[in-house]
């Protein structure tokens, strides 16, 4: 028997590809968020903010930058789409 939330991930593939975002891409990037900046604090102004040097590039290496590696990546660029439909609805 499902629960309100269960039903919801074995129904909607959405919202089952927006959970796999956060546990799967964005949670090991917002791991290194903190040795990214700390990072960034040494380099000059004009390249503190260059997605190639964000917490994405830590975690993917070779200065990666976030929709690099959902280029290079189907299932990756797959989960995030149906991720952000789910998002897009309103949902909670």
């Amino acid at each position: 028997m499902h629960t309100a939330i269960s039903r919801l991930l074995a129904t909607d593939p959405d919202a089952l590809s927006a959970v796999g975002m956060a546990v799967h891409d964005l949670a090991p990037i917002s791991a290194r968020l903190n040795d990214a900046l700390r990072a960034q604090r040494d380099l000059p102004a004009n390249g503190q903010y260059e997605p190639t040097n964000a917490a994405t590039a830590l975690v993917h290496g070779g200065g990666a930058s976030f929709f690099g590696v959902l280029g290079r990546d189907k299932e990756r660029a797959a989960r995030f789409g149906g991720g952000m439909r789910h998002f897009a609805h309103g949902a909670a």
